[in-house]
C-alpha cells in the first residue's frame, strides 16, 4: 500500500494539535478526509482519530511488550491523554531513542489504517483530477460551486429577505407548535452573498431549529457588527428536564448542517452551531457591503419610502424619521455621510432645521441636500447645503446628486 507522504504530514499534525480546535476545522488532515466543510469538524476529525486508533488495540490476551501493544499504547498515551514523549516512555519503560522509532511505526500503522479505511487513494486522486480539470466523481457539494463565481452579488433588503424566508418557514411552524419571533436592528446593510444562497443557509438552519424547537421557541435576531452582519437562531425546546448533552445523531440534521456549512465556506461567510437535549443556536456571520449612510429628514413616509427603493442595490443606505427631533440621537447611533432634509416641514422649518445642522458637533461636518418642491438652490447653497433637489426627484437625480458630495463612482443598474 502507497501512502501519501503528504496525508502522512497532514495525520501528524493533527495528532499534535488534537485538543485545538480552531485548527481542526481548517487542517489538511479534514480535507483529506472530506469533512472539512462539516459544521462540526473538529469533532468529527478527533472521533475518527479516536476510532482509528481504538481500531488498533490488541487483543486482551496480548503481551504488554509486544509490537502491537506498544503501537496502541503510544497513539493513546501521546496523542489522546497528551502525555510527553519522556513520559509515555518511561511508562512503557524503553529509551527515549526507541520510543521515538515506535511513534514512527505507529505513526505508518495509523496511517495505513486511516488510507484503507477511507479509500484515500479513490478520494485523493479524484481531488487531483478536480485540480486539473479532469472528470472526477462528485461528492454531491459540487452542485453549489458556481456560487465561488458570484462574489458580487449582494442581498440588497436584507430585512425583507429574512421576512420572505420567515414566510417560507410558516407551515412548519405551524406543524411543529413553534413560535417564531424576529427581532433586527433598525438598519441593516446589503450582504456580500447570493439571495440564493443566503435563503437555503437559512431554511436549512431553521428546519433544524424548528424540528429541535418542537412544541418551544425559535427566534431569529439580526445585529450588524462591524464589517459583519450576525443572523444568530435560537431554538428551545419546551418542559426543561436538566439539560444533558447529546451527539448529533440525527441523519437529516447531519445533511442539512453540512450544506449550510458548506454554502457559507463557499460565500465567505462563518456558521457556528451548538446544541444539547434542549437548546440549539446557529449563528452566520456574513460580510456587510460597505454601504454609506444617507439619513432623510422628511415628514411624508412615503418619500423615504421612495428614497429607499432609489438606493436599494447600490451602495448607499437610506435611513429615514419623519421626526426632526430624533434626528440627532440618530447621528449619535449611527455614522451617517450625507443627510437628505425637507425644507417644508410642520413641526420643524427645513431652514431652520438646516442652520441646527450646521452648528450642531455632531452634523458640523455632514453635507446637506435640501430637497424640496421650491426653486431656491441659491438660497439652500448660501445657507450652508451642499445640494439642492426639486421634487418630484428622480432615481437618477439622486444617486447622482449622491454620487458627487460622496465622491462615489456609480455602481449600479437603475430599479
Amino acid at each position: 500500500m502507497q501512502i501519501n507522504t503528504a496525508f502522512h504530514k497532514h495525520l501528524r499534525s493533527a495528532l499534535n494539535h488534537f485538543y485545538d480546535h480552531e485548527y481542526l476545522r481548517q487542517c489538511e488532515l479534514a480535507v483529506d478526509l472530506g469533512i472539512a466543510t462539516r459544521f462540526d469538524a473538529p469533532a468529527a476529525l478527533r472521533k475518527i482519530l479516536t476510532d482509528a486508533i481504538d481500531a488498533l488495540k490488541p487483543a486482551a490476551g496480548e503481551s504488554i511488550g509486544s509490537t502491537p501493544r506498544q503501537l496502541y499504547d503510544v497513539l493513546l498515551y501521546r496523542y489522546v491523554q497528551q502525555f510527553e514523549q519522556d513520559e509515555v516512555a518511561h511508562q512503557l519503560g524503553v529509551s527515549e531513542r526507541h520510543m521515538r522509532r515506535i511513534q514512527s511505526e505507529a505513526l505508518d500503522a495509523l496511517a495505513c489504517h486511516l488510507w484503507e479505511k477511507h479509500h484515500l487513494d479513490d478520494r485523493l486522486i479524484a481531488t487531483s483530477e478536480a485540480a486539473t480539470g479532469q472528470p472526477g466523481p462528485s461528492n454531491g457539494a459540487d452542485d453549489w460551486d458556481w456560487l465561488k463565481g458570484t462574489q458580487q452579488e449582494r442581498v440588497s433588503d436584507t430585512r425583507q429577505a429574512l421576512m420572505n424566508i420567515l414566510d417560507l418557514m410558516r407551515p412548519l411552524t405551524t406543524h411543529h407548535h413553534v413560535h417564531l419571533d424576529f427581532d433586527a436592528a433598525d438598519v441593516i446593510p446589503d450582504l456580500a452573498i447570493h439571495p440564493v444562497a443566503l435563503r437555503q443557509i437559512m431554511l436549512n438552519l431553521l428546519g433544524v431549529a424548528v424540528h429541535r424547537a418542537n412544541g418551544g421557541t425559535t427566534s431569529l435576531q439580526v445585529q450588524p457588527h462591524g464589517p459583519i452582519v450576525r443572523i444568530e437562531i435560537d431554538a428551545n425546546a419546551p418542559a426543561a428536564p436538566p439539560t444533558v448533552m447529546v451527539e448529533w445523531d440525527n441523519e437529516q440534521e447531519y445533511s442539512l448542517l453540512n450544506i449550510a456549512a458548506h454554502l457559507s465556506a463557499l460565500c465567505g461567510s462563518q456558521l457556528a452551531v451548538t446544541g444539547d437535549a434542549q437548546h440549539f443556536s446557529a449563528v452566520v456571520s456574513i460580510p456587510a457591503i460597505d454601504s454609506l449612510i444617507v439619513l432623510v429628514i422628511d415628514d411624508n413616509e412615503d418619500i423615504i419610502h421612495l428614497l429607499q427603493r432609489y438606493a436599494s442595490g447600490t451602495s448607499y443606505l437610506v435611513l429615514g424619521t419623519t421626526q426632526p427631533e430624533r434626528v440627532f440621537d440618530i447621528l449619535q447611533d449611527h455614522d451617517v455621510r450625507i443627510i437628505v432634509l425637507d425644507a417644508m416641514m410642520p413641526k420643524v422649518d427645513g431652514w431652520e432645521m438646516l442652520g441646527r445642522l450646521r452648528q450642531h458637533p455632531r452634523s458640523a461636518n455632514i453635507p446637506v441636500v435640501i430637497l424640496t418642491i421650491l426653486a431656491q438652490e441659491e438660497l439652500a447653497l448660501s445657507l450652508g447645503a451642499r445640494a439642492h433637489l426639486m421634487k418630484p426627484v428622480t432615481q437618477e437625480a439622486f444617486l447622482n446628486a449622491l454620487d458627487r458630495i460622496s465622491n462615489r463612482a456609480p455602481d449600479r443598474v437603475s430599479n
